[in-house]
């Protein structure tokens, strides 16, 4: 998320047309979870990602939200308890996480 802010810059540490790379936190009004974001499987049907729930898998559809690096924010029935699975790497098996 691009923004523009005005900083007290009375020490003259900062050069203009700088960039910084900053942590902006935010609030949601509903409960988010962040997951690798090699997780989420987009079909031509839905988005979801697969979670492991009594020994079994379970595709559980999903809203994307902000993608942050490699990590995908998800909102969805999908609880943070979830032990959810990665995609495999090329040639392997899924593996979950822990």
């Amino acid at each position: 998320m691009a923004i523009e802010a005005d900083i007290d810059n009375r020490a003259h540490s900062l050069d203009p047309g700088m960039f910084a790379e900053v942590l902006w936190p935010v609030s949601r009004p509903e409960p988010t979870l962040f997951v690798p974001s090699s997780a989420v499987v987009d079909t031509s049907e839905t988005t979801l990602v697969e979670r492991v729930k009594s020994g079994h898998v379970e595709r559980v559809p999903v809203n994307r939200g902000k993608a942050m690096g490699e990590v995908q924010e998800v909102f969805g029935r999908a609880p943070r308890s979830s032990r959810g699975i990665r995609s495999p790497p090329p040639g392997g098996s899924a593996t979950s996480d822990d």
